[in-house]
C-alpha cells in the first residue's frame, strides 16, 4: 500500500470513529440528560414564598407557602428540594422565596433564598401542635380491627367503615385542593389503576371496595367530592366512593393510623396513608407515602378479600 493510501485509510478510520456514540461507561447517559431536560421544559413553574416549618432531613422541607393564584391555596406541605445544597444554613422559622415546579408526575422546588431569618422563638412544627391537641392512641397493627367512624359520603349520606363488613376495603386520605401530582392526585391515579386491574383480572374476587377520604371538611362537601371524583373514576363509580371525615372523626382515627394532619391559618397539611382491611374489618396492609405501585395495592386487596371471603355473595 502506498503512503498516500495509508494516510487516507487512517483519516477515514478517525472520521468513522468520530461518528460513533461515546463510550457509555465514561460519559453521562444521553438519555438521562435528555429526559431531565424534557421534564424541566414540560414542568409548570410558580415563584412563591413561604416559611420553613420543619427540615426533616434529606431532600425534604416542610414549608407553609403562600397562595399560588390559579394553582393552589396556601398550604403546609413536605416539598422535595432539587438541590439540597440550597438548604445549607436554613432553619425552621426562616421566611424564604423559591420556585415550585410541577410536571405530570412529580414536583420539586429550587432557588431557595432566605429573605427573613427566624425569630429567637422556637418554632413548633404544626404536626406537634396537632399532636398536643389529639390524645395519642396506640397505633394499629396488621390484624387489629379498624376503629369505626362516621364519614359523609359524596352522595350526602353518612357512611361508616363497618358498613363494608363482608368486603375488603382500601382507603386513603386526600383533599381536593391539593394539585401536586405526587400527593393527592397520585393517590387518585393509583386507586384508578388498581381498580382497573381488579376489574379486568380473570377470576378475581368481587367483594372489594375503594374509599377516598378527604381531610378537609370545611371545603370538601358532597357536591365538591362528587365533581372531583369524576377526574379519576370518570362516570363509573363501581366500588369506589369518596367521603369526607369530620374534625371529630379525624381526631378519632388519625393517631391509631399514624395519620399526621394539621390546620394552620387556612392551610392544611397531612401525610399519606393507604390502608387495606379484610372483610372482617381487620387491617392487613398499610402503605405509607407515595412510592407504592397500583399492582401492589390490587394484589393486597385481592388477597384480603380472599382471606376471609364470605361464602355468600357480597351485598
Amino acid at each position: 500500500m502506498s503512503s498516500r493510501c495509508l494516510v487516507l485509510a487512517v483519516v477515514t478510520a478517525v472520521l468513522l470513529c468520530g461518528c460513533q456514540p461515546p463510550d457509555s461507561a465514561n460519559t453521562v447517559s444521553p438519555r438521562s440528560a435528555v429526559d431531565s431536560t424534557q421534564a424541566i421544559s414540560k414542568a409548570r413553574s410558580f415563584p412563591t414564598r413561604g416559611v420553613i416549618r420543619e427540615l426533616p432531613g434529606g431532600d425534604k422541607a416542610v414549608i407553609r407557602h403562600e397562595e399560588i393564584p390559579g394553582y393552589m391555596p396556601k398550604m403546609t406541605m413536605e416539598l422535595t428540594v432539587r438541590h439540597t445544597n440550597e438548604l445549607a444554613g436554613l432553619k425552621a422559622g426562616d421566611e424564604i422565596t423559591f420556585t415550585l415546579f410541577a410536571d405530570a408526575d412529580t414536583h420539586w422546588i429550587e432557588g431557595l433564598r432566605r429573605v427573613k431569618a427566624a425569630s429567637a422563638l422556637v418554632v413548633e412544627p404544626p404536626s406537634s401542635r396537632q399532636a398536643a391537641l389529639t390524645p395519642k392512641l396506640r397505633e394499629l397493627q396488621p390484624g387489629d380491627l379498624m376503629l369505626d367512624a362516621e364519614l359523609l359520603a359524596e352522595t350526602g349520606r353518612p357512611v361508616k367503615f363497618s358498613d363494608y363488613k363482608g368486603r375488603a376495603l382500601a382507603f386513603t386520605f386526600i383533599f381536593t385542593r391539593c394539585p401536586l401530582p405526587d400527593f393527592c392526585p397520585r393517590m387518585g391515579n393509583r386507586f384508578k389503576e388498581a381498580r382497573e386491574l381488579l376489574l379486568n383480572r380473570p377470576n378475581a374476587p368481587t367483594n372489594w371496595q375503594f374509599l377516598s377520604i378527604s381531610v378537609a371538611p370545611e371545603n370538601d362537601l358532597p357536591p365538591v367530592l362528587a365533581n372531583y371524583a369524576r377526574n379519576y373514576r370518570g362516570t363509573n363509580p363501581d366500588r369506589w366512593l369518596y367521603a369526607v371525615a369530620s374534625t371529630n372523626a379525624l381526631a378519632q382515627i388519625a393517631s391509631p393510623l399514624d395519620l399526621k394532619y394539621a390546620r394552620e391559618g387556612g392551610s392544611i397539611a397531612h401525610n399519606l396513608r393507604t390502608v387495606v382491611l379484610d372483610p372482617a374489618g381487620r387491617i392487613t396492609r398499610q402503605f405509607d407515602g407515595n412510592t407504592w405501585k397500583a399492582a401492589e395495592l390490587a394484589d393486597a386487596l385481592a388477597e384480603a378479600a380472599l382471606a376471609t371471603a364470605p361464602r355468600t355473595a357480597p351485598p
